[in-house]
């Protein structure tokens, strides 16, 4: 439990609920990044090669500023960051909107990678102070996932009428927009700089835990990398596809819902257990071809997996330090892990064929639950540093 000042304001659902928008508005580049490859290589005629380095400088932009997130985040006043941080945001995102040449398109989108991931590092510790974290980060998650399935529904039609330049102008009315929610949010942390110092967990389990981070999103870059490579491998028509990724999609909804409706009722060991054995399921799945309908459960097991082991996540990595450092300082170590396991998973591919992909994304899976499992066993039986 948290040491509490006076003030109730970062317990108002109005403050939760702004820090959700802004975690929503923060990466939505990253969750339709799809639609943004597609849109950029229509309007600025890219090559394969620098499809790459557009989507590496956004994630690089977002994983360098979640690094940085934990040196700042608790020492400014988090409605003047929040406004900073959406202006940037949006600023940048129209940059890029304007921006004809790939080199100007390419630094548009770092900035907004950096404003972007700075954004969602702030929005998370907020989430994070609250007495209910697991529930909100289930909410967050959940308000994600929608965002992504109205987005790719809708996003096709955005760049059929304006390409990228609409895109990029829809993203930066979303920032701008997100504004409006600054009003709403806690002034600042209700953590003391006493509780800061003297509640996190020993090394080992703040190490061990951003290490279980890694791992997920390692298993995340395996399946996500490959999937429709999998299903078109199958002989499953490139529409038919689309429309189970979508729905694969949509599954991730229920499994952060879950996540907000139960929160710690059970404890964390028990629901990251579940989230770890239906990814393992969901991966092994795709060992050989099932049919359309056996894939389209496959990929939902997946997604309702992901998004429910998230939430958990987020709150295991806030348990150990509750100070709020280390869950800023996550979506680094979930940028990393996703392009380690995208980068295996190729050379698994390329040596092995496609059957590396279920086996990688499995032996991932199960090697982060074991370092969550260090991590909470750590904070419990090692002396506080």
């Amino acid at each position: 439990m948290h040491a509490r000042t006076a003030t109730d304001e970062p317990q108002s659902a109005s403050a939760a609920i702004a820090a959700v928008v802004v975690s929503v508005v923060a990466v939505a580049g990253f969750l339709l990044l799809p639609m943004l490859v597609a849109a950029a290589t229509s309007s600025l005629r890219l090559t394969a090669g620098q499809i790459g380095v557009m989507s590496a400088s956004l994630m690089l932009g977002s994983t360098l500023a979640s690094a940085l997130a934990v040196f700042w985040v608790r020492r400014f006043e988090w409605r003047i960051a929040s406004l900073v941080l959406l202006a940037g945001l949006s600023a940048s995102c129209a940059l890029a909107a304007v921006s004809h040449q790939f080199t100007g398109f390419l630094l548009a989108l770092a900035a907004a990678g950096l404003f972007g991931g700075s954004a969602y590092s702030l929005a998370l510790t907020m989430l994070s102070d609250r007495r209910d974290p697991a529930r909100w980060f289930g909410i967050s998650v959940a308000a994600q996932v929608g965002f992504q399935v109205v987005g790719l529904w809708l996003g096709p039609a955005v760049i059929a009428a304006a390409g990228s330049p609409g895109l990029m102008g829809l993203f930066a009315a979303l920032a701008l927009a997100a504004i409006a929610t600054v009003r709403y949010l806690p002034r600042r942390s209700e953590t003391s700089a006493e509780v800061l110092s003297a509640t996190s967990s020993s090394l080992l389990a703040r190490g061990a835990v951003l290490l279980g981070c890694l791992l997920f999103f390692f298993n995340v870059g395996c399946y996500w990398t490959y999937v429709e490579v999998i299903g078109t491998s199958w002989g499953i028509a490139p529409q038919t596809l689309g429309t189970v990724l979508a729905i694969g999609v949509s599954a991730g909804i229920l499994g952060a819902a879950c996540a907000a409706k139960f929160g710690e009722r059970h404890g964390l060991r028990a629901p990251l257990l579940i989230g770890a054995i239906l990814t393992v399921v969901a991966a092994l799945a795709l060992r050989q071809p099932t049919g359309v309908w056996l894939f389209c459960a496959g990929v939902a097991c997946y997604n309702f997996a992901w998004n429910y082991s998230l939430s958990y996540q987020y709150t295991a990595v806030n348990r150990i330090d509750p100070g709020g450092r280390s869950v800023a300082f996550a979506p680094a170590f979930h940028g990393a892990g996703g392009a380690i396991g995208a980068a295996v998973a190729a050379a698994g591919v390329d040596a092995l064929g496609l059957q590396a992909v279920p086996w990688l994304t499995s032996v991932a899976a199960i090697l982060s639950l074991g370092l969550f499992a260090v991590a909470l066993r750590a904070r419990t039986g090692s002396p506080v540093e």
